[in-house]
Order: structure tokens, then sequence, then C-alpha cells
């Protein structure tokens, strides 16, 4: 059976570019596994932009990966994380074309409904959400508060 791997990135910036941002955290599962794991930055108070442990942490778990599936992963979390390894001289995530499913491409390009996790929760009627965050808790976060970087990870 194909090792599939559903992830996510959150990361903190300006304009959504990573050459002005870094991660804060990646978040996975493997499918057919009960946990769900999380890397958090541990060095954000004393070396906010160096994101190389994370970068590397992350892409040895999604290079062992046969497929993957996202959330806005082909347009945002892909590109982003590729930007922060070149930046730490680490090698791109492999390409996966048609073995990354991306829910939001998905339901943008396929279904008439809006393609955000919120609504696509809440027309399916599933158990969980995304939980907010406001923009006052990602600074928090960014700048090192561990209460803050826990609600982000929530």
């Amino acid at each position: 059976m194909p090792k599939t791997i559903i992830w996510d990135l959150e990361t903190f910036g300006w304009d959504f570019k990573a050459d002005r941002g870094f991660i804060l955290c990646g978040c996975w599962k493997v499918l057919g596994e009960s946990d769900v794991k999380t890397e958090v930055r541990t060095n954000l108070i004393s070396s906010m932009w160096d994101d190389k442990d994370i970068c590397l942490r992350l892409y040895r778990v999604l290079s062992s990966a046969d497929r993957w599936v996202t959330h806005n992963g082909k347009r945002f979390d892909v590109k982003f994380l590729n930007v922060r390894l070149l930046k730490h001289g680490l090698p791109l995530l492999p390409p996966m074309g048609r073995r990354h499913i991306d829910t939001c491409e998905l339901t943008w390009k396929n279904l008439a409904m809006r393609s955000s996790l919120k609504n696509i929760q809440e027309f399916f009627e599933l158990k969980t959400a995304k939980t907010p965050v406001n923009l006052q808790t990602w600074a928090q976060a960014a700048a090192g508060n561990k209460k803050a970087l826990q609600d982000v990870v929530t």
C-alpha cells in the first residue's frame, strides 16, 4: 500500500511569500496511522529567521511519502517549503505531480462551491473545524510566545 501523508504548514511572514517569512510548524498524519505528528520551531526567540532544522525534518518526512494530501498545498505549502529549503542549501521536495491530492484545488476546479476549509467543513457537516487564530496571536507565536505558538499548532 502506498504511503500517503496528509500535511500542512503554519508560517509567518509578510505577503505570504517565503522570502519574507519562515515556518512556525508543520503537521502531518500518515494515512492508516492514528496519531498526528507535529514539528514545532524551538529556536524562535534566539533565531527567528533560521528555520533550517524544521525544514530539514519536514523534507525527510515528506520525501518518504508515495502520495501527499494537502489543502492549498500546491499553491502555497509546497512552494513556501521549497523556498525555505533553497534558502538553507537543502534539496527541493520531490515532485509529486498527480500523486499530490490538493483538496482546495479539487474543490475549486471540480465543484461549484467555495473551497475554504471552513466552508467545506460546514457544508459536509464535519465534526472538526480549523481553529481560528487572529493576527495578534500569529505575531506573538512568531516572537516565540509558547502559548500563542501552541494556539497556532492547535
